[in-house]
């Protein structure tokens, strides 16, 4: 009975423990929280106190300047403060952004009835910071105005307005303008307001270029004219004259991403090193014709090229005819060439390759009059010696022999004939000696 009793209180004595254990270890994790938390935060308020103070000293030196002199280098208005800086205050870094524009006030006329758009000009001093991962910034905004009631200041005003195809304002795109001789050097941008405009009063006369970007939209330009450009360009570089406004409307697409993989047949792997011409998009420029896009790209490790935030519209592969290496052959897609991308696509394309060493039989099978591709065309190849295979063209009108199947079938080195069936068409019948990778157009005759 004793050695019962005794028993009992060790068994209680352990829960104790392990509740006590458990309870302690909650208090110190809340503990450690609260601490991480209470640091966290005096962390990020003595840096945002770094950052106010910064912000101070940033206007307290435009404040300090004349008001002729109050401006930005290489920008309008012009002057001596930079448009971008990093500080390094108490060992922490700090980005200083200050933008200064000019402001047409309302009082004194609009548009026409305002022969003046710089009537005085606002500052806008940006302090960023990034701390725990987080990016956080103090803005600091304040007026400078001249003598009297307003400052002509010369030069001519730049109005761009940006839309999207269904002619809509597009808000927060950046409007960057580059001047294009340095005389003087102008290099800044501005954001494009709820109505999609953006009015840069006071721009030096000269050629300007244009670029507009924003997140998840296609990058749209200007370009020289020849000699400065290969092509006759359709949104040309802007001039400023001295006195005279300037507009330009730009159409700005949501933007497509295009994956373009290239994989062996037999394993489904990628292939690297494939070299692929790709022209598409809209035409931005004539004589010749010339697209947004028209390069050439090889594929990563992975098998991929990758096209992203690139405008909707159609992209061709212009050297499918040649496209593969010593080792491979391109046999196949899965989607129909050119490449039809919408706004806001995200499209996957794969293009199928085969060894060249390897005995095989590619179809091709086409419209004899229009010479068009036929998707859709049951092809079936055969031979003496019992091999016997059917499937059906995919969107690019190919088809490739031996299809995969389980186990493995194989091709030899022999004839076979081959037999094409296609809605409206005539049926085909053909042979043809395999060695190697083998490729057989079969034209077929409409009905």
């Amino acid at each position: 009975m004793l050695k019962r009793i005794i028993h009992n209180k060790k068994g209680t004595t352990l829960i104790e423990i392990v509740v006590g254990v458990a309870i302690v270890g909650i208090i110190a994790m809340s503990l450690y929280m609260a601490l991480f938390n209470v640091t966290k935060l005096m962390s990020n308020s003595k840096h945002k106190i770094g950052a106010v103070a910064l912000a101070n000293e940033q206007m307290e030196i435009i404040r300090n300047l004349e008001y002729e002199d109050v401006g930005t280098q290489g920008w309008i208005p012009s002057g001596p403060i930079a448009q971008t800086q990093t500080v390094d205050r108490n060992n922490f870094t700090y980005i200083i952004d200050t933008s200064i524009e000019y402001v047409d006030d309302s009082f004194d006329g609009t548009g026409a009835a305002d022969s003046v758009e710089t009537d005085y000009k606002l500052a806008q001093v940006t302090v960023s910071w990034t701390s725990g991962g987080d990016s956080m910034n103090v803005v600091f905004v304040s007026k400078f105005v001249p003598d009297g009631l307003e400052s002509n200041v010369g030069g001519g005003t730049l109005s761009v307005n940006m839309i999207d195809s269904a002619v809509q304002p597009i808000e927060g795109a950046t409007v960057k303008v580059d001047s294009v001789n340095d005389t003087p050097a102008i290099h800044g941008s501005a954001d494009t307001s709820a109505d999609g405009n953006v009015r840069l009063p006071g721009l030096p006369p000269q050629e300007y270029k244009i670029t507009v970007t924003k997140t998840d939209y296609a990058t749209v330009e200007t370009y020289g004219a020849p000699p400065a450009s290969s092509f006759n360009p359709i949104n040309s570089n802007l001039f400023i004259t001295e006195g005279d406004i300037v507009i330009k409307t730009l159409t700005m697409n949501e933007a497509a991403d295009l994956i373009l993989k290239v994989a062996d047949i037999a394993d489904d792997d990628g292939i690297e090193g494939i070299d692929i011409d790709i022209a598409g998009g809209p035409t931005i420029g004539t004589g010749p014709d010339t697209l947004t896009i028209e390069r050439s790209e090889s594929t990563n490790s992975s098998g991929e090229v990758e096209l992203n935030e690139i405008d909707p519209g159609d992209y061709n592969i212009t050297n499918l005819a040649t496209l593969g290496n010593s080792e491979y052959e391109y046999v196949g897609a899965d989607s129909l060439i050119p490449i039809h991308l919408i706004s806001g696509d995200d499209k996957e394309v794969n293009l199928i390759f085969a060894k060249k060493n390897i005995d095989s039989l590619l179809v091709v099978v086409k419209n004899s009059v229009s010479d068009e591709l036929i998707e859709g065309a049951e092809v079936k190849i055969s031979n003496t010696s019992g091999f016997e295979q059917t499937t059906t063209t995919s969107a690019d009108g190919r088809v490739y022999f031996p299809v995969t199947e389980d186990p493995p079938v194989l091709m030899t080195a022999e004839e076979y004939d081959i037999e094409v069936k296609a809605v409206n068409f005539v049926d085909y019948s053909d042979s043809e000696n395999v060695n190697d990778l083998t490729t057989h157009d079969a034209l077929m005759t409409p009905e």
